[in-house]
């Protein structure tokens, strides 16, 4: 296999626990048509055959670079861990349990190249998806989102290529459990111009191992990317003119206080008393905010 000292992509697989999948995750990016990347797998203290099918494959090729964690770190702080092993002008994360098509790179590359003012490129999904990379201020980006003209930030860290200097600049995700890739993108586009990207690049699994998938129970998991939406539209660094960032933080607002009152008939007064006081909210701000 190729052995590039200076590697344009830095692949980031994050793993834990995930020997059933990874073979297939590695042999995905092998397939790709993009070569110049390299292929750091950063293992959080499995204790299944992930560390010994990983070092099996970087034997054989020396993109992949294998490291293990003397302790599990989590998911969001094992893939600062991994940014922090790269060398790659552009990070691009792929889970272990995801795979790559064999085209994705050379388009996100292509797009990132095209656009060097953006930090961030990322897959949009839905009716008026482009069919070409489109270039987007941060401001218009969220508004966008928040518009519901697009849903581009509810993409997983698997449908985003993010420049390296642009994350460490950012400091890396904040390390908050599975919204952490949400807020990222709030950050990476209140700071840096965004790249709209053409969908059904990459493969993501439906499994019942998901981080998603084992809390879907609960609601306080997605009530959580409405609180992110609540700090980022009422930020200081917001990308948005004053008007439109209140008009969107106003309907965000709502959907707080709306999901409050909702949560004491599905799932009761206790579920709904956690969610009240995670918003930091008093029942009259509730009320007054759900029938705004």
């Amino acid at each position: 296999m190729p052995d590039h000292a200076a590697p344009l992509v830095s692949v980031l697989t994050t793993v834990y626990n995930r020997a059933h999948f990874l073979e297939e995750c590695i042999q995905s990016l092998q397939r790709s048509k993009f070569e110049n990347y390299e292929h750091i797998i950063v293992d959080d203290a499995s204790t299944d055959d992930s560390v010994a099918i990983a070092r099996r494959y970087a034997a054989e090729d020396s993109r992949i670079k294998v490291f293990v964690n003397d302790q599990n770190l989590g998911d969001y702080p094992n893939r600062n861990q991994a940014a922090q092993h790269a060398t790659g002008t552009y990070l691009k994360y792929l889970d272990a349990d995801d795979l790559h098509g064999p085209w994705v790179l050379h388009v996100m590359v292509d797009a990132m190249e095209a656009f060097p003012s953006a930090g961030l490129g990322i897959i949009d999904r839905g009716p008026d998806s482009p069919t070409f990379p489109l270039l987007l201020s941060g401001a218009e980006a969220q508004d966008d989102f928040y518009s519901n003209r697009r849903d581009m930030f509810n993409r997983s860290p698997l449908n985003a290529i993010i420049k390296r200097e642009s994350f460490l600049e950012l400091g890396g995700f904040s390390g908050k459990r599975m919204v952490g890739d949400f807020e990222m993108w709030h950050h990476l586009s209140s700071k840096f111009d965004v790249v709209i990207i053409p969908d059904q690049l990459t493969h993501w699994r439906n499994h019942d191992h998901q981080e998603m998938t084992a809390h879907a129970e609960d609601p306080i998991w997605a009530f959580r990317y409405l609180l992110i939406s609540q700090t980022e539209l009422g930020h200081s660094r917001n990308p948005m003119v004053s008007e439109t960032r209140d008009q969107h933080l106003n309907a965000v607002e709502r959907r707080i206080g709306r999901t409050i009152l909702v949560a004491i008939k599905k799932h009761g007064l206790r579920k709904a008393q956690e969610m009240r006081l995670e918003a930091g909210w008093s029942w009259q701000q509730v009320i007054s905010a759900a029938f705004s």
